[in-house]
């Protein structure tokens, strides 16, 4: 079903003696806090302030679940930085969270304050493949959705090394040579970050090593500035599949438009801080 989530661990004292169910507990501070109690505050921030990441990823499946009860939007942005639920479910690989906060109302290629990011590449860039599944099988997310700065789920995902996304959102339509702001495309993110068997990948499915970017590099400079001997290697001996002309027009086209698009974004947002979660 799609209201069904795990439920949460308990809360645990430095004994390790279980003190009390951590949704109800957050259920009672929430009711205390309502009814003007300053001391539910303080110990509602202690609270918080002592979760680990996983931790504070069960808490916001609480928040989720009471946010639903009370009718209450799940997907309004945190903080100054814009992060929603379902960019935190989709980088913590919790499909059941995803699933949750996407039946109930999340926007499935919501970008964050600085535009940066959005589910399916914070998904792509942390391996999640049965988030990415999720959000593209079952919701439809834009496999070549890119963000402001051109960063699109395969570049991501090339950069990381996960090896297995790049495969799902190659076969899934994602495009080899969309290039971001600075003219990389994802063959020179996996090469500039040392990832032979997502660049050999790549190659394998048409990428081009005569990209240039606008440091003026390809992407054999950047494997041989940076000594990486295998991945040199990789371009002596990997032939990348030859595009038909359609796919070359269509590449053409596409790699001019999104680099443009990408760079007037960016100037609009002036010195706007570009960053990852």
């Amino acid at each position: 079903m799609a209201d069904d989530i795990p439920p949460p661990p308990a809360v645990v004292a430095d004994g390790g003696d279980v003190v009390v169910d951590l949704e109800q507990r957050v259920r009672q501070l929430i009711m205390s806090i309502d009814q003007g109690s300053e001391d539910a505050v303080r110990e509602f921030v202690i609270l918080i302030e002592s979760f680990n990441q996983e931790q504070l990823v069960d808490f916001l499946e609480i928040l989720a679940r009471i946010h639903v009860e009370n009718g209450a939007s799940i997907d309004m942005p945190g903080g100054e930085e814009g992060i929603t639920m379902l960019m935190v479910a989709a980088s913590s690989g919790r499909v059941d969270f995803a699933r949750y906060l996407l039946a109930h109302g999340a926007t499935v290629g919501r970008l964050d304050a600085a535009g940066s990011v959005f589910p399916l590449m914070l998904a792509a860039e942390s391996g999640h493949l049965e988030v990415c599944r999720l959000l593209v099988e079952e919701w439809a997310a834009e496999v070549n959705q890119q963000a402001i700065d051109g960063m699109s789920p395969l570049m991501s995902a090339s950069s990381e090394g996960r090896l297995d996304v790049v495969i799902y959102l190659i076969d899934h339509g994602a495009e080899v040579q969309h290039a971001d702001a600075e003219g990389y495309n994802s063959l020179m993110h996996a090469v500039k970050n040392g990832k032979t068997e997502v660049a050999r990948h790549l190659l394998t499915n048409g990428a081009s090593t005569d990209q240039v970017g606008t440091d003026g590099k390809r992407a054999r400079d950047l494997a041989e500035e940076g000594g990486l001997a295998e991945m040199i290697d990789i371009f002596r001996t990997t032939t990348a599949a030859e595009p038909t002309e359609a796919q070359r027009s269509k590449t053409t086209t596409n790699t001019a438009a999104n680099v443009m698009v990408a760079l007037t974004m960016r100037r609009n947002c002036g010195s706007q801080t570009i960053g990852r979660m």
